[in-house]
């Protein structure tokens, strides 16, 4: 299986199919309301102290007085309002796209429009794959919203391929994540795969010949309905090529309502052991703490 880590840059967008569009339908404590922006999401042990000042300073320098904060375990998401129109939660994530700080820095350029977090439940209980109680999944299809295209409710499609899956004798699952909603199949054990350990390198090895059955008959990844194509730059060559996005095993998250579909490494592949200290997020978290004053001027 493929990797795909945060350096790719996916090139093909997937595009709008009609006869799928369907307005999404999400309730939520305010009466009306819907979607979301998503401004900015923190991650390790200062995530709550982080999001709360980054909040504070956005109210202070921009002005916005309807920004919320959604705390979890080892996370924390900073949005801004609650909107009953898709189209109105567009424009007010592009205004955050190009607002930039008394520094002249744009902070929430990665920011996007959602559905509200803590919505109805979509899709029948029984096939959603946190409750499997299991280890691993082999996911075979995301989906998420393309406003633009009015391509808007990615729970309910993910539930649609997971029941023509199912009516095919799958064994699917779907996952709804804050941005991003899977299709899977299988639930294995913790034996099915085992991470193999050598000095500081690692690779897991896949042994469950059932996970490799599943990657074989549906071998590419569905992104939207559709294949993509991704260019992923090789370091060693400072070279780009181009890769079919592939169907893949992934650890089951043991938590809704995060897009934490942790993939596994490709088995048979070595890689780098990193400590916890040394992950994105964590370096995210950090930054943060250097660069609030080249941001703020304070």
């Amino acid at each position: 299986m493929t990797v795909l880590a945060a350096g790719l840059m996916a090139v093909s967008f997937a595009g709008c199919n009609s006869d799928f569009f369907t307005q999404l339908q999400t309730n939520s404590k305010d009466e009306g309301t819907k979607y979301t922006v998503l401004l900015y999401t923190f991650f390790g042990p200062r995530h709550i102290e982080q999001s709360k000042s980054l909040k504070a300073a956005t109210e202070k320098h921009a002005g916005w007085r309807d920004l919320f904060i959604v705390h979890e375990e080892n996370i924390s998401r900073l949005f801004w309002g609650k909107y009953s129109s898709i189209n109105t939660a567009v424009a007010r994530r592009k205004k955050a796209q190009k607002w930039r700080t008394p520094t002249k820095m744009r902070v929430y350029q990665g920011a996007l429009e959602m559905e509200l977090p803590g919505g109805r439940q979509v899709g029948p209980p029984k096939w959603d794959l946190t409750k499997t109680n299991k280890a691993y999944s082999v996911v075979v299809a995301v989906f998420y919203n393309v406003p633009e295209a009015r391509y808007v409710g990615r729970k309910e499609f993910a539930v649609k391929y997971c029941k023509q899956l199912r009516d095919k004798g799958e064994q699917a699952y779907y996952y709804h994540g804050v941005t991003e909603s899977a299709v899977t199949i299988g639930a294995f054990d913790e034996t099915a795969i085992e991470e193999v350990r050598k000095g500081s390198l690692s690779k897991h090895v896949i042994r469950d010949r059932r996970i490799n059955s599943i990657m074989e008959r549906y071998p590419k990844l569905a992104v939207n309905g559709r294949e993509e194509r991704v260019v992923v730059p090789d370091i060693k060559t400072a070279k780009a090529s181009w890769i079919d996005r592939i169907s893949h095993p992934i650890r089951i998250p043991s938590k809704k309502g995060t897009d934490g579909v942790k993939p596994v490494h490709r088995p048979g592949h070595t890689q780098q052991r990193q400590d916890p200290r040394d992950s994105a997020s964590t370096q995210e978290a950090s930054d943060l703490d250097r660069i609030r004053e080249r941001i703020w001027g304070h």
